[in-house]
């Protein structure tokens, strides 16, 4: 499937997910590489949230915190949500592609949304998103690794959608491209009536040379 249609096809899926997500978002609590992701953050920083769903919970801890959260999202529903939860935070109806800011965010929070995008779009956004950050800024990552799934869709919520699985040393290298760095990584194997049994890996990278 073309990366266009790849995009239609997972936006049409999460505008009509909205609700049931937004429930089981409300049970999700902060891990705790996210909360040293957080502690490593100066205070007041700019921290742009890729994907960020309902807001709930990484951008309401984020804002919590007083740093000046803006979430992006290519779900108008999603984006409603999130205005609602997170009051203090800037939220835009955007798709992660269309990133140009440059050498303006401490931070940068992706949690699953990557694996929405295509691998080649999941290149170009890493290399935007080092654009878009200052020197030794931070970025979270949190996706699932590969098991035997033989499919890149998957059947969600009701909805069918491309969600694909990366590995350690896949990441490693297209984040080096861009001038990012791993200074940290977590691992933990769930099971969970949503989502079956999920291999989940996050990672947290420093900005250390030029995009």
């Amino acid at each position: 499937m073309k990366n266009k249609n790849i995009n239609l096809l997972n936006k049409n899926a999460w505008e009509n997910v909205v609700e049931p997500f937004s429930k089981y978002r409300e049970e999700i609590e902060v891990t705790s590489l996210f909360k040293r992701f957080c502690r490593l953050l100066g205070q007041k920083s700019a921290v742009l949230d890729l994907g960020c769903g309902t807001g709930i919970p990484f951008g309401k801890y984020i804002s919590d915190r007083g740093h000046k959260l803006t979430g992006i999202d290519f779900s108008k529903n999603m984006i409603d949500k999130a205005k609602l939860n997170v009051p203090k935070g800037k939220f835009k109806f955007q798709t992660m592609n269309d990133i140009t800011e440059i050498d303006f965010y401490n931070g940068i929070i992706a949690s699953y949304s990557l694996q929405l995008l295509s691998p080649d779009t999941f290149k170009d956004v890493i290399a935007k998103c080092s654009t878009a950050m200052k020197k030794e800024g931070l970025m979270y990552v949190s996706l699932n690794e590969p098991t035997e799934r033989e499919s890149d869709y998957v059947f969600f919520m009701g909805e069918n959608m491309f969600f694909k699985d990366y590995s350690e040393k896949n990441l490693v290298n297209i984040f080096r491209e861009s001038g990012m760095e791993k200074t940290d990584i977590f691992r933990s194997v769930e099971d969970s009536e949503t989502f079956g049994k999920e291999h989940m890996v996050e990672i947290i990278f420093k900005k250390t040379g030029p995009s």
